[in-house]
């Protein structure tokens, strides 16, 4: 393999069941939590732990990976799969069977191995003429076609995605919007941390380390659509004139779905963030009309990509 084996960053045998990847990465999360701060040594070990983790949890990259370890060892190491000699047996006696039925066939249609040169020509030359005569019939009742000036199809660009509009255009006038202390950070391949420090968890959720305000009657349901695992937070204005605020901070795996509750009335926009090679989205903006008992799904399939660093 090209690239470092995730298990052996992982610690743990090679085709270890997800069971055991999922135990060893959380004994990793849970010794470096209790770290106060890290080196970036330390940083680059749980991008890598984080990225293992990632392939060896996907079946079809863990299958992957097995199979090129598989090949490794038996071009590299000696491995060999060792046969039984009854199926080497079995084997010999299901092709001595098929010769014995060959010669048993050509002598049923009266073809002996001295006359079996002769026929093969004659065969040839038969088939041969079959094939000739279906082509020529086939060119013969062909119909004609008509030529066309121009029988190329220019196929239409794909239309590029509308910009959307946001809550406000400055970051820095959103109450509890914690943002990244380092923007550099934000150029990594992925993102262990979130704002504050805190390791990202492994399941859907509200980040309870972050800021949660807010006090309503509806929920929402945030469906993650992306390949990446998404950092994000749900911004609110309760008037035109108000200032907007955070409500939640939330991570929620790939291909997974969130519900937030107890959320008040007012206008919204829900920002996410992309954890491998960081990108942002955000909604359309949505109103929760005042005393309202809604349930609002969002499904992160925004197109229009934002530079990380200019929302988070």
């Amino acid at each position: 393999m090209n690239r470092m084996n995730p298990y052996e960053i992982l610690g743990i045998p090679e085709f270890s069941n997800t069971d055991i990847v999922n135990a060893k990465f959380l004994e990793i999360l849970e010794k470096y939590e209790q770290l106060t701060k890290l080196n970036k040594k330390q940083i680059k070990f749980l991008e890598d732990v984080r990225d293992a983790h990632e392939t060896l949890t996907d079946e079809f990259k863990k299958s992957a990976i097995d199979s090129q370890l598989k090949i490794n060892r038996s071009n590299n190491h000696g491995y060999r799969t060792e046969i039984d000699s009854n199926q080497i047996a079995q084997e010999k006696d299901d092709i001595d069977d098929s010769i014995e039925r060959e010669f048993s066939t050509e002598k049923t249609i009266g073809i002996d191995k001295k006359n079996k040169k002769g026929f093969l020509p004659t065969f040839v030359f038969i088939v041969a003429a079959l094939i000739g005569g279906s082509i020529l019939y086939s060119k013969i009742n062909q119909p004609e076609s008509t030529p066309t000036a121009n029988t190329k199809q220019e196929t239409a660009p794909e239309p590029q995605p509308t910009q959307p509009l946001l809550i406000t255009d400055n970051i820095n006038q959103i109450k509890d919007n914690i943002l990244y202390p380092d923007a550099n950070y934000l150029n990594s391949e992925s993102l262990l941390y979130a704002p504050d420090g805190t390791v990202f968890p492994l399941n859907a959720t509200v980040l309870p380390s972050m800021p949660i305000t807010g006090d309503g009657q509806s929920t929402f349901l945030v469906q993650n659509t992306k390949a990446s695992a998404i950092f994000g937070k749900v911004i609110v204005k309760f008037s035109q004139e108000s200032t907007p605020i955070v409500l939640r901070y939330f991570y929620i795996p790939p291909k997974e779905t969130l519900y937030l509750f107890n959320m008040p009335s007012g206008n919204y926009q829900i920002q996410v963030m992309t954890l491998s090679k960081p990108q942002a989205f955000v909604s359309p903006l949505f109103n929760i009309p005042l005393g309202a008992n809604s349930t609002i799904t969002q499904i992160v399939d925004w197109k229009f990509p934002f530079q990380a660093s200019k929302l988070f």
